[in-house]
């Protein structure tokens, strides 16, 4: 709801825009807000502000304070002349005479408190257009254009296409005793009110400044007292050291010896600790020499016990196998499909397969392992997928010779599967429930590379949880290797004794639901 400010005329809405927007300052801010916002009144016959009586806080509605403003705006051009002379020529005399009595009593006032700030409640400025000093006459009693779209017009508002902006300045609360500082209205020629301000804030500013170079000069004391005791504490360290020279130098000069009549003279020392002879020398070296002898000597019972040692260790050697040096790599040469992904489907030879490996899954981790090595890794059950998948390749070393000078690669490959794919004829595949439930899946993990003919690639895997000490949650499985070139379906992965399998359930619940990675050992033998 809007209310006229002069006649106190209600508008539920405003249907247009408004032609000018009367904005002030808030309180203890600088920043602007709207107070009242200019349409026509059918009641006052003119352009007048209409403010929301909700959020309205300033002089009383049609009291002269808002005549005196509208009057303003208009002689100023913000505002349309009325239509009715004799309202101009009543508003004009009042205007007058309170204008003049506003300026003397400001001219007076300035004089005796230039230092009290000095704010306006309805003071109207300088818009932001750039013909803000044309006026409009008093007697002109013709009709503008948008007074003409109004009175033409079926509804009770001006259609505007640009909005000027007017503002009025926050009331001092703080200033009270002043009468002139409640109703001052800036024009041409009247007292500006930002005189007093300004010079409070020049004031303010001269005297951080003061503070700031009182504050400079007493750290720049500090500091020069502090260069003044570093000096001092230097000249005199570099005495002490130039004194303790000199001292070491006396002595060394002396020969070492103390003043006479001192108590650390050769015949008190001989008195208390014996005389010293060459005689006494030799016997005690004599002595150390043979205390040494006896201990390195050695005995018949050590003897004995070093050649029983030598015999265990021989029996040793001889029960242990003997390593069986490097084989030549004897496998097949033909090109293989790709194990690692389902998606790579790409044949490549057998001497080009490590460099496959390294150009196009950059993302599988590679590392190298020796004969009888252990490595672990950790495998997320998140990366697991319903085909085979390869997680790690170890490169094995000193197990085979290959005339190309490439390392043998061992795959740790997993799926996730269910029994209905690895058994299609006693559980249909229709059944929603059984492909569900975790009681019928199974994660699968093995390990593949090449099948050589002339001897056997055996490899234990072993797999735990990482989250808590579960009797249950380690296995552990040792058998050969995974022939690469063998079939990669489900049922024969599934069916080879290569294959740890574990039930999915107990993935779960050792895993927690997936939170926990579970922990997997590779050793090639």
């Amino acid at each position: 709801m809007f209310g006229c400010t002069i006649c106190d005329h209600r508008k539920s809405v405003l249907n247009t825009q408004p032609e000018f927007e009367l904005r002030r300052l808030r309180a203890n801010t600088n920043e602007m807000e709207i107070y009242g916002l200019s349409n026509y009144c059918k009641n006052c016959q003119r352009v007048t502000f209409f403010v929301n009586p909700q959020d309205f806080e300033g002089p009383s509605r049609g009291s002269l304070a808002w005549n005196i403003l509208c009057f303003a705006a208009e002689n100023l051009g913000r505002l349309p002349p009325t239509l009715d002379t004799e309202v101009q020529s009543k508003l004009s005399e009042i205007f007058r005479e309170t204008a003049g009595q506003l300026h003397q009593d400001a001219q007076e006032s300035s004089s005796a408190d230039l230092r009290t700030r000095a704010t306006a409640v309805p003071q109207v400025e300088e818009t932001e257009e750039e013909d803000s000093s044309t006026e409009v006459s008093e007697t002109d009693s013709g009709v503008t254009p948008v007074i003409g779209d109004v009175q033409h017009s079926e509804t009770d508002c001006v259609s505007s296409r640009s909005v000027n902006v007017l503002y009025r300045r926050q009331p001092n609360p703080h200033n009270r005793d002043r009468p002139s500082s409640t109703l001052k209205i800036s024009g041409v020629g009247h007292f500006s009110a930002r005189g007093p301000r300004q010079q409070r804030k020049m004031k303010e500013n001269r005297k951080r400044l003061e503070e700031l170079s009182s504050i400079m000069r007493h750290i720049e004391a500090k500091s020069n007292k502090l260069k003044s005791e570093m000096v001092e504490l230097e000249d005199k360290q570099q005495q002490e050291a130039t004194a303790e020279r000199k001292s070491r130098r006396k002595r060394v000069a002396a020969g070492g010896l103390v003043r006479g009549g001192s108590w650390w003279q050769r015949e008190n020392l001989e008195r208390v600790f014996g005389k010293w002879s060459t005689e006494q020398r030799d016997t005690r070296i004599e002595a150390e020499a043979n205390i040494l002898l006896q201990a390195i000597r050695p005995r018949v019972g050590d003897q004995r016990r070093r050649k029983d040692e030598d015999q265990e260790s021989d029996k040793d050697l001889r029960e242990c196998p003997k390593e069986n040096p490097p084989q030549l790599l004897q496998i097949c040469r033909k090109p293989i499909v790709c194990p690692i992904d389902g998606e790579c489907q790409q044949r490549c030879f057998v001497s080009d397969f490590n460099t496959h490996v390294q150009r196009d899954h950059q993302n599988v981790m590679l590392e190298r392992i020796k004969v009888g090595q252990t490595k672990t890794f950790l495998l997320d059950l998140r990366l697991t997928k319903s085909q085979p998948m390869c997680h790690m390749v170890y490169f094995v070393k000193d197990l085979f010779i290959d005339s190309r000078g490439d390392m043998l690669p061992v795959l740790v490959m997993t799926a996730r599967s269910h029994y209905c794919d690895v058994f299609p004829d006693k559980i249909s595949t229709k059944d929603a429930a059984a492909l569900e439930d975790e009681a019928t899946q199974c994660l699968l993990i093995w390990i593949c590379s090449y099948k050589p003919t002339n001897a056997h690639v055996r490899a234990t895997l072993s797999v735990e949880a990482t989250c808590a000490d579960m009797a249950d949650s380690l296995m552990v499985r040792t058998t050969p290797v995974y022939d690469m070139r063998a079939p990669q379906d489900m049922p024969s992965i599934f069916q080879s004794p290569s294959t740890l399998v574990m039930q999915y359930n107990l993935v779960r619940r050792i895993t927690q639901r997936g939170k926990h990675l579970l922990t997997v050992r590779v050793k090639i033998e």
